[in-house]
């Protein structure tokens, strides 16, 4: 018998999900994906210190505005460094259910597509928050899964593109395991984590209609001072 967990970190660690899903590749939805996280972050704010969780090998760092003096990749699984040529970029393999850093360590905390993925949100999102400073930004993409539109946009793209390199298989099976927590729970959860702080929410491509009309919800925290 296969372990679960196993398939889906090969899933990421082989290639898989780089090679077929949209938020991996560049292209008009990837620039979609990516610009929803950054989006009401203005290009003249600096961070000094910004975490990426879940952040694989940093397909969102080319669509980051603002500056900042040191970017942290972070991921579960282990990629290879050196992938970017810029002394302010490091990557370090962490759990974000029990991360190493200090408490207020970072200015920002940014994580693509990673919550839905978890075992346990609420835990990875404290972590989140206890990482962060007071004032700081914590900057989440929550996929609508499931969601009408956002079942659509999978069987449109990233189902279609893995039917086409004969990976469709891997790729439904890695979505079935990896996206056990569904959006409803998620929106809960959030609400809980980040009760004392300034949340502010958009949907996409819609700024109504909620999980019907949506694919996914960018969410933008500035964390409190308790």
């Amino acid at each position: 018998m296969s372990n679960d967990r196993t398939d889906e970190s090969n899933w990421y660690s082989s290639g898989g999900y780089d090679a077929v899903a949209t938020s991996a590749q560049s292209g008009l939805t990837a620039r979609i994906f990516h610009s929803q996280i950054e989006r009401g972050i203005p290009a003249s704010a600096h961070y000094p210190r910004v975490l990426e969780v879940g952040a694989l090998t940093g397909q969102h760092l080319p669509y980051v505005r603002h500056s900042f003096d040191s970017w942290v990749l972070s991921d579960i699984v282990s990629h290879p460094t050196g992938v970017f040529d810029d002394a302010r970029i490091s990557f370090v393999q962490q759990d974000v259910h029990k991360m190493t850093f200090e408490d207020h360590f970072f200015d920002r905390v940014a994580a693509t597509c990673v919550v839905h993925h978890l075992d346990r949100p609420m835990t990875a999102l404290a972590e989140m928050r206890r990482v962060c400073k007071p004032g700081g930004a914590i900057t989440i993409l929550l996929p609508i899964d499931p969601g009408w539109m956002y079942d659509l946009s999978l069987r449109l793209t990233s189902v279609r593109r893995a039917k086409k390199l004969g990976l469709l298989d891997e790729a439904l099976r890695s979505r079935a395991l990896d996206h056990h927590n569904h959006f409803t729970s998620l929106r809960w959860q959030f609400g809980e984590a980040f009760r004392n702080d300034d949340v502010k929410v958009f949907t996409w491509p819609l700024p109504f209609g909620g999980k019907f009309l949506n694919i996914f919800s960018a969410w933008h925290i500035v964390r409190g001072a308790k």
